[in-house]
């Protein structure tokens, strides 16, 4: 299912670490460390042009600045993004 829609042009795929990497967890943040920052992303954090929307290209700068951060620059998300314009994620 997941290979057939890669095929689509409307389709991001988020993962939490690249592929030599290791999802990184700590007690302190109550999730892993990918979980944190997106839900960080999907409150005002990621709204870069404080319009009240968040879409899928500031969630993903948001992610990819962030996560390395916390961890230290030890987990860095996996992204494919393959759309035309810009998509809606979520409203504040």
């Amino acid at each position: 299912m997941l290979r057939s829609a890669m095929s689509m042009s409307n389709v991001t795929v988020l993962t939490s670490s690249s592929a030599n990497e290791l999802s990184r967890e700590d007690n302190a943040w109550k999730n892993g460390a990918f979980t944190r920052v997106l839900i960080e992303a999907l409150g005002r954090e990621a709204d870069q042009n404080h319009d009240g929307l968040i879409s899928m290209s500031e969630m993903t700068a948001y992610l990819s600045s962030h996560l390395p951060i916390l961890t230290g620059d030890h987990q860095h998300p996996g992204i494919e993004q393959r759309f035309q314009s810009e998509l809606f994620i979520a409203g504040l």
